[in-house]
C-alpha cells in the first residue's frame, strides 16, 4: 500500500509539475476561448479509431497467447481486460498492466505470470515502433540540435543524437539482429530440452524406484517428504519465474507473423489518425497545412509524453504536444495547449465510456462461473 502510495505521489508531483510548466504562458481563460470556437463533428471518427486501435490490439494478443498455450482464447475478456488496463493507468501509472493480467488470468485460467509477461512484450514491441518512428523523425524532419534542445532539453537531445548517430544506429541493429537470433535458438533449443528432460525423467524414476526397493518404503518416503518439504517454495518461485519469461519470448511459437507485423503497424497507424482527426477542428490543416507529415511527427512527440511515468500522461503529454507544435511549426501555445487538452481528454472520456460500458455488459449480461465475478475494485488491491 505505502508502494502504491508512492508511486501515485511521484505519478501526481510529475503531472502537476508539467501541467505548471504548459500553463506558464498560457491562461486557462484562453484555452477555454479556442476549445469553445471549434465543433465536435470529429469525436465520432475518432472515438472509432481510439476503440479501433484497442481492438486490433486485442486480436494482436489473442494470436501470441494462442500460438503460446495451444489453445482459442475467447475476445471479450481479452479486449475487457486491455480496457481496464487502460483506465487503470489513469488512477496509477503502470498499474494497467497489472490489472490487464490479472483480470483475464481470472478469465482464462492462463497464469498471470505468463500473462504479464506477454504484456511486458506487448510494450517491448510498442517501443521499438515508438524508436524507428522516432528515428524517422528525427532523420527525415528534424536535424536541426537547436530545435531539439528546445523540446526535449540539453541532456534529451543529447541522447538522440547519439542514438541516430552512425554508432547508434548500428547498436540499435545489432539489439535487433540479436534479439531475432535469440528467438530463433530459443525456438529450436526447446524440441531438444523437452528431449532431454524426458530421458532424465524416465532415468530417475528408474533410479528412485531401485534405491526405494533397497533402502525400504519408510526410509524412501522420509526422503521423499524432506526433500518436498525444502525445495517447495524454490520450485514455486522457479515456476513463476519460467511462465514470466515464457510469456516474455512467447513470439517465439507465433505462426503467422505476416499478421502479427500487420496489426502492429496498423495499431500504429490509428494513432497517427487521431493525432491527424483534430487537426481539422482547429484548422489546423488550412491555416498551418497540417496533414500526415505532421500527425506522424505529433504522434511521437506525444508517445514519448504518455511514456512518462504521469497518470494517463497528464500534464507530460500536453506539455511535449504543446511544445513541439510550437517549435516545430510555430503554432502558438495556447492553439498547441488547446489541442492537446480536447484530444487527450477525449481519448480518456473514450476509454472511461468503453470499461464502463465493458463492466456492465460484462457483469450483468454475460453468463459466468462463481469464481469469474471479479468486482472491479478488487483489481487494484
Amino acid at each position: 500500500m505505502t508502494k502504491r502510495l508512492l508511486q501515485l505521489t511521484i505519478g501526481l508531483s510529475i503531472a502537476a509539475f508539467f501541467v505548471w510548466l504548459s500553463l506558464r504562458e498560457v491562461s486557462l481563460e484562453e484555452i477555454f476561448d479556442e476549445i469553445g470556437k471549434i465543433g465536435f463533428l470529429w469525436v465520432i471518427p475518432y472515438a472509432l479509431m481510439v476503440t479501433l486501435s484497442n481492438l486490433v490490439r486485442s486480436e494482436r494478443w489473442k494470436m501470441v497467447l494462442d500460438d503460446e498455450t495451444g489453445t482459442k482464447s475467447k475476445r471479450m475478456p481479452l479486449f475487457t481486460g486491455i480496457m481496464y488496463g487502460y483506465a487503470g493507468n489513469i488512477a496509477l501509472p503502470r498499474a494497467g498492466e497489472f490489472i490487464r493480467a490479472v483480470y483475464v488470468a481470472k478469465k482464462t485460467g492462463i497464469e498471470t505470470t505468463k500473462l504479464f509477461g506477454t504484456v511486458v512484450l506487448e510494450r517491448v514491441i510498442d517501443l521499438a515502433m515508438m524508436l524507428i518512428m522516432l528515428l524517422v523523425t528525427f532523420l527525415l524532419i528534424i536535424t536541426d540540435y537547436a530545435v531539439l534542445i528546445q523540446i526535449f532539453g540539453q541532456e534529451g537531445a543529447t541522447y538522440i543524437l547519439a542514438i541516430i548517430s552512425r554508432t547508434g544506429l548500428i547498436l540499435v541493429g545489432l539489439g535487433f539482429v540479436a534479439a531475432i537470433l535469440m528467438l530463433l535458438y530459443l525456438k529450436y533449443k526447446r524440441k531438444s530440452t523437452v528431449e532431454s528432460k524426458s530421458v532424465e525423467a524416465l532415468e530417475g524414476n528408474g533410479q528412485g524406484n531401485g534405491q526405494g526397493n533397497g533402502q525400504g518404503n519408510r526410509l524412501g518416503k522420509g526422503q521423499g517428504n524432506g526433500q518436498g518439504n525444502g525445495s517447495g517454495r524454490t520450485n514455486k518461485l522457479r515456476e513463476l519465474l519460467k511462465n514470466f519469461i515464457r510469456g516474455l519470448i512467447s513470439l517465439r511459437k507465433l505462426k503467422n507473423w505476416p499478421l502479427f507485423v500487420f496489426y502492429t503497424v496498423f495499431i500504429w497507424f490509428c494513432y497517427i489518425a487521431m493525432t491527424l482527426i483534430p487537426f481539422y477542428a482547429f484548422s489546423l490543416d488550412s491555416i498551418y497545412g497540417f496533414g500526415w507529415t505532421q500527425a506522424f511527427v505529433i504522434t511521437v512527440v506525444g508517445a514519448i509524453g504518455v511514456a512518462l511515468p504521469s497518470p494517463g500522461g497528464i500534464g507530460t503529454y500536453h506539455y511535449l504536444v504543446q511544445k513541439g507544435m510550437l517549435v516545430l511549426y510555430q503554432v502558438p501555445g495556447v492553439i498547441g495547449l488547446s489541442y492537446a487538452a480536447i484530444g487527450h481528454f477525449m481519448n480518456m472520456l473514450v476509454i472511461l465510456a468503453t470499461t464502463l460500458i465493458l463492466y456492465i455488459y460484462t457483469t450483468f449480461f454475460v453468463k459466468k462461473d462463481p469464481e469469474e465475478n471479479i468486482p472491479f475494485s478488487q483489481l487494484f488491491r
